[in-house]
């Protein structure tokens, strides 16, 4: 996102930028409009008894939190112990917070159903918030039973997050791999990707044919981010500057919030869009560009075809 440039440049900087997909973990699907009298409530409900077990873990209160289960409630912890019972439960949690102190937790509901009246069953993953570790998370799926007005848990189950690597995330970028050039002047763009690190990342270069490969304006590096648990790129101009970008998958397309600082100082912001029409063909824009705060015309699509349709299968 070099906005000094030509226009030739500015569009071939821009492509490089946006060339920076990966197939995002599946996300879990919105919760689904309940079909019984009262089940919006019910849904806060339990969404609140979440945020106080947040509260009693970060308190160490063992006993607040053994309370939330039934009196023969039942816990199956991550390496497939049983606990049965309200008492055991809370017996079980004394002894981890004795053992480690107060921590705090960090829970995602990824979604809650109700199967049936009074009965409720929520998913989701927690994680101790003083981990970086993706191995300190898990997943878990409580069943709830509704008694007497409260929500209370029949059984809770939790298992291991198995962590994906960065590689098979990056498959499903294979198709990006090769020469590309857009449609849109007289002057032949190269856009250059290829497979970094194992494939862990692609490496994007643009080019114009007459330019040597010391001459090539650009350079970026895409790549998983297992923190934001999203795709990443990282944007590096010959001139100086350099630009980063978060993406995020919109059906066949990716919509990447991207911002740069170029080599006077000035930063600059921008929303690109990349749309998958085939193998062979994708399409481009950018939208909401400004530098220094001052806004800049939103650019026109451009189609974007592969120079020669290589296998992009690894070999």
């Amino acid at each position: 996102m070099v906005f000094g440039m030509s226009n030739r440049l500015i569009i071939a900087v821009a492509l490089v930028l946006t060339l920076a997909t990966c197939e995002r973990p599946a996300i879990a699907e919105p919760i689904k409009k309940i079909q019984i009298d009262k089940s919006a409530d019910d849904d806060k409900m339990i969404r609140a008894q979440a945020e106080e077990y947040k509260k009693e873990f970060v308190l160490a209160d063992a006993k607040a939190i053994a309370s939330k289960w039934m009196e023969d409630g039942v816990y199956i912890d991550i390496d497939g112990n049983e606990y049965h019972g309200r008492s055991e439960i809370e017996k079980l949690y004394t002894r981890y917070f004795h053992d480690h102190g107060k921590q705090t937790i960090e829970l995602s509901i990824d979604s809650i159903r109700f199967p049936a009246r009074d009965v409720a069953i929520e998913e989701g993953t927690t994680r101790l918030a003083n981990s970086s570790s993706t191995a300190m998370g898990s997943k878990y799926i409580l069943v709830h039973v509704k008694k007497d007005g409260l929500w209370q848990i029949s059984t809770s189950t939790e298992t291991h997050i198995k962590p994906i690597a960065n590689a098979e995330c990056m498959k499903d970028l294979s198709w990006l791999i090769g020469t590309w050039t857009p449609l849109f002047a007289k002057d032949k763009v190269l856009l250059k990707m290829k497979w970094l690190g194992n494939y862990n990342f692609i490496n994007c270069t643009f080019a114009l044919p007459e330019l040597t490969t010391e001459e090539v304006s650009d350079d970026q590096v895409i790549g998983w981010d297992p923190v934001r648990q999203q795709p990443t790129s990282w944007n590096f101009s010959a001139t100086g500057g350099y630009g980063r970008a978060l993406w995020i998958k919109d059906g066949d397309s990716w919509i990447l919030r991207a911002h740069s600082v170029q080599p006077d100082g000035s930063t600059g912001l921008a929303t690109y869009i990349l749309h998958k029409l085939d193998n062979d063909t994708f399409t481009w824009r950018s939208v909401r560009r400004s530098i220094d705060g001052c806004s800049l015309p939103d650019t026109p699509e451009i189609k974007i075809v592969r120079e020669n349709k290589i296998s992009t299968d690894k070999s």
